[in-house]
């Protein structure tokens, strides 16, 4: 045999060949890839450890560092079959909303459970702890009140180890919540309570990741398959621009595996799938708004295959990470705002009453006793005039707590940076003013102008409540928000009809989904919407009392 394997780590190279900035490839290979990293080894050792050498089961590739030189030349070998440079992946989540999320003392169930019938599934089962859903993501919080009983493991992809990754952003965590949240009482509950999760870290803190750790935890699920078996599943809600010959060996095996693979559309609101929703065989996820629209970010045309609720979607966060400022109002509506940099944490109830834009002259003769000041952001012409200065204003006026409504939500969509205690910053650093320093501020939270309106509504009807905490829950919206449901729904429906392959479930999925515009298959929603009853029901009749057919769909996905 040609000793080119060997030559992937001891190429002759000049002194300025090694200086040169070298980049991580992914490397398809004749050979198994342990038997070519052994080659490499041979001869080389002392730079193999220095080369971050990361080798895959599933198919015949490795991931190393190279020079350019060194790709030149291993492009010219017959025993390489292809050399790919690693790009980037990212999760496909938008920012989060402002509407309202359950405290921690009690349940509500998502808007998008009902939206598709799992809760009717339930009087027959709430999943099963032979199907198994790796969620590859930021990793998920195991010690969460929702999730600690479903995690059974996983895997980091940036460490190269097995255990419990840590969820260091909180997208994971959410999409877990989605999927298997327990029915305990607490918080949220997911589509499938009672099935396993796999935590399989392959985006870091910021959200980002590579296709070479993409690779990587989809080879380890399959090898986990190999080892405990059980019916799997895979969400991913992430993706990227493109793909390349790694990224489609591992989908592919991972599929002739019997593993279901669903993964989130894009966000971009243009045509056309990110990868690995792209990918043949991946069910590619559509986002719904709560009325049944599709959402304006969510990707449309070739390869979609499924809607899903992905707009406004609570679920859990990892402890701790949500931060919120809400006010309760009469009729028991919370809206949910935020909390400005440098109000106190709290909670407390009053009269409110409104200031106009929170100057001096805008405050009531009588004063504000006891009471919430409501305050409009904005200036009067004269100047700019800061959030600290309208708090102070109405503090000194008697108010124990204020809200402050923004004035225009288009314009001005940015309440997640407001801040009280302002600093100010010139060359020689940043530092607060002296008539600031220490000062102490009453508990205060933002609103949005539409919220602020439904506020106003409630004059002279009541108390408020408002409040500023930590929360483990949070609404986010994207298509990585309606992937779950969909892998969701396939694991409470596999749950029902333990018998069913993995072919059959694909079909099974697709001819019950509702239609959404045209009957079958259609450009703006694919096969419609996922229903979990109606699949449920398909594999498995006479667990319901009787029996279905469904509409004879197109094409298999």
């Amino acid at each position: 045999m040609k000793r080119t394997l060997y030559l992937l780590l001891a190429l002759t190279v000049t002194l300025s060949a090694l200086a040169a900035e070298k980049q991580r490839y992914i490397i398809g290979t004749k050979a198994p890839s342990r038997i070519a990293t052994q080659s490499m080894r041979d001869g080389w050792a002392e730079r193999f450890a220095q080369r971050r050498v990361r080798t895959f089961d599933s198919i015949r590739a490795l991931a190393v560092e190279l020079t350019p030189e060194e790709v030149a030349e291993l492009r010219k070998s017959d025993e390489v079959r292809y050399i790919a440079p690693v790009t980037p992946i990212y999760l496909n989540e938008l920012t989060p909303s402002t509407k309202s999320s359950p405290y921690d003392s009690t349940q509500s169930v998502p808007w998008g459970i009902d939206a598709i019938h799992a809760r009717d599934v339930w009087k027959v089962s709430k999943g099963s702890d032979a199907v198994h859903v790796a969620v590859i993501d930021t990793g998920i919080d195991i010690g969460h009140a929702d999730l600690h009983h479903a995690v059974m493991g996983g895997y980091d992809a940036f460490k190269n180890e097995n255990g419990f990754p840590v969820d260091d952003h909180r997208h994971g965590t959410h999409v877990a919540g989605t999927i298997a949240a327990a029915d305990n009482g607490l918080g949220v509950v997911g589509v499938a309570p009672n099935v396993k999760l796999w935590s399989v870290k392959v985006l870091d803190s910021h959200g980002d990741g590579s296709n070479e750790g993409l690779v990587a935890g989809v080879d380890w699920v399959i090898k986990k398959k190999a080892e405990i078996g059980g019916r799997w599943i895979m969400n991913l809600s992430l993706g990227a621009k493109g793909s390349d010959t790694a990224q489609d060996e591992i989908f592919a095996r991972a599929i002739a595996d019997g593993i279901l693979v669903f993964a989130a559309s894009g966000n971009q609101g243009l045509p056309g799938m990110d990868f690995p929703a792209a990918h043949p065989g991946v069910f590619a996820i559509g986002a719904l708004e709560e009325n049944g629209e599709k959402a304006w970010f969510s990707n449309f045309g070739p390869g979609l295959t499924f809607m899903a609720p992905g707009v406004n979607v609570v679920s859990s966060v990892p402890r701790g990470w949500a931060v919120v400022g809400d006010a309760l109002l009469p009729t028991g509506e919370r809206l949910r705002g935020v909390a400005p940099k440098g109000s106190p944490k709290g909670e407390l109830s009053g009269e409110f009453v409104f200031c106009g834009l929170g100057r001096i002259q805008d405050i009531p003769v009588a004063g504000l006793n006891g009471k919430i000041a409501v305050v409009i952001r904005g200036n009067d012409g004269s100047g700019t005039m800061y959030f600290r200065e309208k708090v102070r204003n109405v503090k000194n006026a008697g108010a124990k707590g204020v809200v402050i409504v923004n004035d225009d939500d288009v314009n001005k969509n940015d309440l997640d940076i407001w801040q009280l205690d302002l600093r100010t910053c010139d060359p020689t650093g940043c530092y607060t003013e002296p008539e600031w320093e220490g000062y102490v501020y009453p508990l205060t939270i933002g609103i949005t102008a539409a919220q602020g309106e439904k506020l106003r509504a409630q004059i002279d009807k009541g108390s408020i409540e408002i409040s500023h905490r930590n929360e483990d829950y949070a609404p986010l919206s994207g298509t990585s928000m309606s992937t779950p449901h969909a892998a969701g729904t396939a694991a409470l429906a596999w749950s029902v009809a333990p018998n069913a392959t993995a072919d059959q479930m694909r079909t099974a999925l697709i001819v019950t989904a509702r239609d959404q515009e045209e009957a079958g298959w259609d450009w703006n929603t694919g096969y419609g919407t996922i229903d979990a009853l109606a699949v449920a029901k398909y594999l498995n009749p006479a667990a319901f009392g009787g029996s279905t057919t469904p509409r004879r769909r197109g094409a298999r996905h």
